[in-house]
């Protein structure tokens, strides 16, 4: 049994208004500052969550959108909650954190997902979110997160991303 959950991100100048409006997903922010770190990893109605973080980041802003859905449905939420956390644990894993998240994903949700379906993997397609808009990395194979627990120890595995040296900060 398993859960997938499959996104595909796009850059922001690539979506078209129409698409954001009421639609909920998983974004990343690379604000003019961001070089080799995005700037900020969020989730739920895009186009009301980019508004309130407005004065948070340095102009221009840059970044991927994954949209789920336009539904409103409870669903899209969960998916993107799950997206958000398991994208927080990889930045933590490889050195990736953005400077503006103040605390990880919603991992307990992740777990629950799990205890109802077992191994929880999202899958990714389009641009690899961690690489920099400016320059973005399409991806030809798509990406993949996987969250299992095994003897009772939680496993989060993303072998398909290139791991960082760690910063001296």
């Amino acid at each position: 049994m398993a859960y997938p959950i499959t996104v595909h991100f796009d850059r922001f100048d690539d979506v078209s208004f129409g698409d954001v409006l009421r639609g909920t997903g998983v974004y990343v922010i690379w604000d003019s500052q961001a070089r080799v770190k995005p700037s900020y990893i969020g989730k739920g109605d895009v186009l009301s969550r980019l508004s309130r973080h407005d004065e948070t980041f340095a102009f221009p802003v840059r970044g991927y959108v994954a949209l789920l859905g336009n539904e409103g449905l409870k669903s899209e939420g969960k998916d993107a909650g799950i997206v958000e956390a398991l994208l927080l644990e990889v930045a933590e894993s490889t050195d990736r954190w953005p400077i503006h998240n103040k605390r990880s994903g919603d991992l307990a949700l992740v777990r629950r997902v799990w205890e109802s379906h077992g191994v929880v993997r999202v899958t990714i397609k389009g641009c690899d979110p961690f690489g920099p808009p400016g320059a973005p990395r399409r991806l030809g194979e798509p990406k993949r997160i996987w969250f299992d627990v095994v003897d009772g120890e939680e496993l989060i595995e993303s072998p398909h991303w290139n791991w960082r040296k760690r910063s001296l900060r």
